[in-house]
């Protein structure tokens, strides 16, 4: 039998007010995990932004003593059109806003 893949968890959707795509993308694994990004139906027209939120520790909590200890990081991430590569940290949840071009089929 093939061995099993750990995934990444993922979903997106469309902020249609501001032309504005927005991914939700989960890495609960203790490792980094590379991903690809293709988005079909979509053109990113600039650079996208990434709110990371991450910890040595699925169970780490903010307190008085590590007041940071979970705390979101900005980033930004750079499409080719409508792909991109992006690392998402052990223990992560990553939202990427992007402006997008949308092709409107009927």
């Amino acid at each position: 039998t093939p061995e099993l893949i750990p995934t990444l968890y993922a979903v997106g959707g469309l902020n249609a007010a501001r032309d504005e795509l927005v991914l939700f993308l989960a890495n609960p694994f203790p490792e980094p995990r590379a991903t690809r990004i293709e988005l079909h139906g979509a053109k990113i027209t600039g650079a996208a932004t990434l709110t990371q939120l991450t910890a040595d520790s699925p169970d780490a909590v903010n307190s008085l003593e590590a007041p940071t200890a979970v705390a979101p990081k900005a980033l930004t991430l750079s499409f080719d059109g409508s792909d991109t590569t992006a690392v998402l940290p052990a223990y992560s949840l990553t939202v990427v806003r992007a402006p997008a071009e949308l092709s409107r089929k009927r």
